[in-house]
């Protein structure tokens, strides 16, 4: 809370200001906060809300059980950390592994790769393209960013094995 009340203090941005001369709280309204929140403080808040009816609502909106969208927010904020720095992604064992949902919606559940926990491919970046494009489709289904990946995966003739993708990737329900 320290950290977002500083960023809200320093913020530059008009809408900040306004909210803040419109109303005399500590913070400006989460709608309006979630937009200076960095990924990892966005993870931290909903794996932090109190009320656990809260983050099942939220996590309901998704079709997803809470601890699998706090599990996912966590390793996307990692994801998101090393894609900012410029990291290599692309056949990287990432350190924080997600949960995968076991119940849900089958094109979700049907697409991910499920692997035991000592074999490599278990923690590349399949399943987690997997999840953002589960998400986008649910946030924004015009947007179609599967196509764009699926699009920039071909343009540059990437090798989808060392990221961890199934021979069989694109005959799945969600990439398909």
């Amino acid at each position: 809370m320290d950290k977002l009340r500083k960023e809200v203090r320093d913020s530059r941005e008009d809408f900040i200001r306004h909210l803040a001369r419109k109303y005399q709280e500590d913070l400006p309204p989460i709608w309006a906060v979630v937009e200076l929140m960095t990924m990892g403080q966005l993870s931290k808040w909903f794996s932090n809300i109190k009320a656990a009816q809260d983050r099942r609502a939220i996590s309901k909106v998704y079709d997803l059980n809470e601890n699998v969208m706090a599990s996912f927010c966590e390793h996307l904020s990692l994801v998101r950390n090393m894609a900012a720095h410029h990291a290599r992604l692309w056949n990287r064992q990432i350190t924080k592994k997600m949960k995968l949902a076991t119940h849900g919606p089958e094109n979700l559940l049907q697409s991910f790769h499920r692997l035991p926990d000592t074999n490599p491919h278990s923690r590349k970046l399949y399943n987690t393209l997997t999840m953002i494009v589960y998400l986008m489709d649910v946030i924004s289904p015009d947007h179609n960013w599967r196509v764009r990946l699926k699009s920039l995966i071909s343009t540059h003739d990437i090798n989808t094995h060392h990221m961890g993708f199934l021979s069989d990737w694109e005959s799945r329900p969600l990439w398909s």
